[in-house]
């Protein structure tokens, strides 16, 4: 039987994630630290306000848009953002893309974040937001800013709690389709443009140069995103997502015949009796999953899918044409996009 070809992890790598000094940098995660300019400040408190979200900012968060720190001559530290708490992983890629102080993120239990963050989070504060979010933790964080992936992610009674806490800004539904502008969008209320367009250019620029390499090596190689679901059955991931669209649009490569048109169209309960629907992909991606409450890959799926009697005849399994590939970096987001490409780079170029 052939087996699954599992990589290196790679995640820690940089360039990929953003050029290195320049786009860490981080504002002091104190409280009460110095932090970005007074424009980006006013910025920030305009657009809060004007969305109803500003309730319950105080302290040394956002300023209320009234009153002497709002709109006196200079920034001081009652008037910086110091404190940012994401409520997911991806929301945490942003911001630290962007230079800003992440002091609490979401974890999947409790105590680790992604791995493909690194130690970027080193310091925060694990939370856990999904599907309820642990509000005595987060009000522990004392945030300035509570970023959430969109402003209907949880009940309007959750939200208002949230407001509470800290100023809510939620990402755009482009932060699911479009990390670019999600991306641009925060920097410009940021301020922090010149951080989002640094970060994009590198991106692009490293995006193509694998392209040529990826062309070189597997150029007209059709390819198939699967998920082991468990009891005999997995999915086919669909071409909006993150990597799919990454290795069809940027890198080149056509998709086989099994991915379906659209995420509607889905399946997620394909029979390993199907697995046939694979015979025409040249290359397979099979997602890995973490063990529950932990950050290893649970083998036992892994395992159940090479058992299963057709996995051997399908052609890419044949060839040794699997490659296994982190589940954290399905989502999208700059720090994800990133990672994509290192596992490029170190699986499908190495």
């Amino acid at each position: 039987m052939t087996s699954i070809t599992a990589p290196t992890r790679t995640c820690s790598a940089i360039p990929l994630n953003r050029t290195a000094a320049r786009c860490t940098a981080i504002w002091a995660a104190t409280r009460c630290g110095t932090g970005p300019t007074r424009r980006s400040l006013l910025r920030v408190t305009a657009a809060l306000a004007a969305t109803g979200s500003l309730a319950g900012a105080s302290g040394c968060g956002l300023a209320h848009p009234t009153g002497a720190s709002a709109q006196g001559p200079t920034g001081t530290a009652s008037t910086v953002t110091s404190r940012i708490t994401a409520m997911y992983a991806t929301e945490a890629d942003y911001a630290l893309v962007l230079g800003l102080p992440v002091v609490a993120s979401y974890s999947s239990n409790g105590k680790d974040f992604p791995p493909y963050q690194g130690d970027r989070l080193a310091g925060a504060t694990p939370i856990s937001s999904f599907p309820e979010p642990d509000l005595d933790a987060i009000t522990s964080t004392e945030p300035d800013l509570i970023l959430v992936p969109s402003p209907d992610l949880y009940e309007p009674d959750v939200m208002d709690t949230l407001r509470k806490i800290a100023p809510v800004h939620a990402m755009s539904e482009d932060a699911q389709d479009d990390w670019r502008k999600a991306l641009r969008s925060l920097a410009e209320l940021m301020d922090r443009s010149d951080v989002a367009e640094q970060f994009i250019a590198d991106y692009d620029a490293r995006s193509a140069q694998l392209r040529e390499r990826v062309q070189e090596r597997w150029g007209g190689s059709t390819f198939a995103y699967i998920g082991a679901m468990g009891t005999g059955q997995f999915y086919v991931a669909q071409p909006e997502m993150l990597t799919n669209t990454i290795l069809h649009e940027e890198m080149g490569l056509p998709f086989a015949s099994a991915v379906p048109p659209s995420v509607e169209e889905r399946r997620t309960d394909i029979s390993y009796e199907e697995l046939g629907l694979l015979d025409d992909a040249d290359l397979l991606l099979v997602r890995t999953n973490p063990v529950e409450g932990g950050t290893e890959v649970d083998t036992a799926q892994l395992q159940e899918l090479q058992s299963a009697p057709l996995w051997s005849r399908v052609p890419a399994v044949a060839a040794g044409h699997v490659f296994l590939i982190e589940g954290d970096i399905y989502y999208t987001s700059p720090l994800t996009a990133s990672a994509n490409l290192d596992w490029i780079e170190k699986t499908l170029l190495a």
